[in-house]
């Protein structure tokens, strides 16, 4: 299921405070911008939880 990165459950903000790629894919393994951030992706999780 299709879905924007922001709301991912592999999203992870601010990993990189500062940076140009502030942002986390843990999916991916990839640092991301808030343009970025704001993608579709075919690999999108819903969140877990608890």
């Amino acid at each position: 299921m299709a879905g924007v990165c922001r709301t991912c459950h592999f999203f992870q903000a601010n990993v990189y405070p500062g940076s140009e790629k502030p942002h986390r894919c843990a999916f991916q393994d990839m640092p991301m911008s808030d343009h970025h951030a704001d993608h579709i992706c075919p690999e999108h999780k819903e969140p877990e939880t608890a």
